[in-house]
């Protein structure tokens, strides 16, 4: 198990956060982050940015972060990418894709300067002028991590950064990896090569204000809050359910039950078991359930 985290992991994700215009309705950074950025960006840049989507913001670039020789501040990341010519993208990342995804690592490949331009550009913009803090959180989150890996067995980590995720393959790969995110929160990002198996997880780096219910308890109060939801997460404590399941269950749209499994997992309510063939099944987090009235008093003060 490897918990790692640079300046240049959370640049690469912040511009997700903000190419994918798709998911930016339930990112915690809220739709109005984004189109209050693109007017501050202006209109030519925005338009630069939105052309690229994922062609510029697809995962190769968080396993560039991890490859990156250099200092991984995001000056350094930028500058280093700025000097890969395509066959040197290609001796680089080679080694560690899966067949399918060689097609994908050639047009990377070519277009590296570029994706440079559109960082170095982003940076200067907007990532530099970040709240410090976001990054000093993101670094001690790291660190408490990393001290968790010494004592606690790599699935439970994984379980336990992610809000629910249960990693069990029948032939692990070489090496597990964690990186902690404020961007793209409550999403994990989640990718699969070669050797590596790689979990970007959310992360509360800001603490709430002095006052202020924590994030933590505002997703599950908010989670529990519809009725929907709470007859999902009741054929759930049954045992465990298919996506296709819960769709019959319930009687809703897949896209409605989407997004509702989407809340419930970022609440940590809801354990997501990931299987080696694709399989995705869910149930329930029991314990989480607990956690409420936990949170609850804490913040109440009435512990």
């Amino acid at each position: 198990m490897i918990v790692d985290w640079a300046p240049a992991n959370e640049l690469v994700v912040s511009l997700k956060a903000f190419v994918r215009r798709g998911e930016q309705k339930t990112l915690e950074m809220g739709g109005g982050w984004a189109a209050k950025l693109r007017q501050q960006l202006g209109p030519q840049f925005a338009s630069e940015l939105a052309a690229a989507g994922e062609e510029l913001a697809g995962h190769l670039p968080d396993l560039l972060v991890r490859l990156c020789p250099r200092e991984r501040s995001a000056e350094g990341y930028i500058c280093w990418l700025s000097t890969l010519s395509p066959g040197d993208v290609f001796e680089i990342l080679a080694p560690h894709l899966l067949d399918e995804e060689m097609p994908i690592l050639r047009t990377l490949g070519a277009q590296v300067q570029r994706y440079a331009e559109v960082l170095a550009t982003w940076n200067e913009r907007y990532f530099r002028g970040i709240d410090p803090a976001i990054l000093s959180g993101l670094q001690a989150d790291a660190a408490a991590k990393r001290e968790l890996a010494t004592t606690m067995p790599a699935n439970a980590l994984v379980e336990l950064a992610t809000g629910g995720i249960d990693y069990a393959p029948v032939q692990p790969p070489r090496e597990v990896l964690l990186v902690p995110h404020y961007h793209y929160r409550p999403w994990n990002l989640n990718d699969k090569y070669r050797d590596l198996r790689v979990f970007i997880y959310p992360c509360d780096a800001l603490p709430a204000a002095p006052g202020d219910p924590p994030r933590a308890l505002m997703r599950l109060t908010a989670a529990l809050s519809d009725e929907s939801r709470l007859r999902i997460l009741r054929h759930l404590a049954a045992g465990q359910r298919s996506f296709t399941e819960i769709v019959g269950l319930v009687g809703l749209s897949k896209s409605t039950v989407h997004h509702h499994l989407v809340v419930l997992r970022a609440a940590g309510l809801t354990r997501v078991h990931d299987r080696d063939d694709g399989s995705i099944v869910y149930s329930l987090r029991v314990h989480s359930i607990d956690d409420l009235g936990t949170r609850l008093k804490a913040f109440l003060g009435t512990e």
